[in-house]
């Protein structure tokens, strides 16, 4: 469904922009045509004139989602996160891909659905829920649907190196993040973070954690 509307309202956004300089009008047309029915207009090919980056459950199917760059991003439709299933025992069914994530950061397992590492990130729900699988809730006990750095912890604390020695902490600073929109099922925490400046929540409806909606620690 996504992709049908999508290619229909890009469409019609690169029609109109070719009677359109590149300009404020431009990107409030677009943003305009993208919140009809939730549509998410892809940020390529049209980059510079529509701001957002879209997050689909694609870009969750190797595991946490890392957000590194400053910039706007909007879930486009619901995510559910499920990281892929290894072999071995069942402790060790969502064991993450050290050849992708670090092994210290994610020595525990996934830890989040989202990572947010960047400074001046704003995250717009967009009407969508981001939540962790049941599946996945029962096996990883410590978990953030979003998490506001690098890692859960700071370096030399918590029940494992998280920190890798020679490496900083990486906690997020002026983030937004904008509902309307349900963060959903945690086994722990809808949103976690250490270090963090800046950060507000708006219009966000939290449902199904087990241990606090929202945990900062300063």
């Amino acid at each position: 469904m996504w992709t049908i509307l999508s290619k229909s309202y890009l469409a019609l956004a690169e029609t109109t922009l070719k009677k359109l300089s590149r300009s404020t009008e431009a990107i409030i047309l677009i943003e305009l045509i993208s919140t009809v029915g939730g549509v998410c207009i892809p940020r390529r090919p049209i980059t510079n004139i529509y701001p957002f980056f879209p997050l689909l459950q694609g870009d969750f199917e190797q595991g946490t989602k890392l957000i590194d760059s400053p910039g706007k991003y909007k879930l486009c439709e619901k995510i559910v996160f499920d990281p892929p299933m290894g072999g071995g025992s069942p402790a060790e069914a969502y064991d993450p891909n050290f050849d992708i994530f670090d092994s210290n950061a994610y020595g525990l397992g996934y830890f989040a659905a989202l990572a947010i590492t960047a400074p001046n990130v704003e995250l717009y729900l967009n009407g969508h829920s981001i939540e962790q699988s049941a599946g996945h809730a029962l096996l990883q006990r410590f978990f953030a649907v979003i998490e506001l750095a690098d890692s859960p912890f700071i370096a030399n604390a918590g029940p494992a190196q998280f920190v890798r020695d020679g490496t900083t902490f990486q906690a997020a600073s002026n983030v937004l993040i904008q509902g309307p929109g349900i963060i959903g099922r945690s086994s722990h925490h809808g949103i976690h973070g250490n270090n963090n400046v800046n950060v507000v929540i708006k219009n966000v409806t939290f449902e199904d954690f087990e241990v606090a909606a929202v945990c900062k620690y300063t």
